[in-house]
């Protein structure tokens, strides 16, 4: 019996796969978008308690950093995000703290 849609196989990289609507390169041949070091820092800040904001304060911020949704300005979203531009603007960076998981079918077909 071969590979179900029940059974999921996966990578672990810094680029999501057949997903999402912006940011996407072919760099490696293939449309990929790689996570930005934004994303990483808001990500990184999300687990270590939200520094008082929300979770979906997080989520719209990432979501707009990634190009998948724009954000009101003015909104904690929004403040979230500039935060986190003005620390990468300062020197911080991911270098692989931050990875993406791609799932896929067991028949290869990516899970979206």
């Amino acid at each position: 019996m071969g590979p179900s849609k029940n059974n999921y196989i996966y990578d672990i990289s810094n680029r999501a796969y057949a997903g999402g609507v912006g940011g996407w390169d072919t760099d490696l041949g293939v449309s990929s978008d790689p996570i930005s070091d934004v994303t990483a820092f808001l990500y990184l800040n999300f687990l270590a308690g939200g520094s008082g904001f929300s979770g979906i304060d997080f989520q719209h911020a990432i979501w707009d950093e990634e190009e998948e949704k724009d954000i009101i300005g003015g909104s904690a979203a929004a403040n979230l995000l500039a935060m986190a531009q003005r620390e990468v603007a300062g020197g911080w960076r991911n270098n692989g703290k931050v990875q993406v998981m791609n799932l896929y079918y067991g028949d290869g077909h990516t899970k979206t």
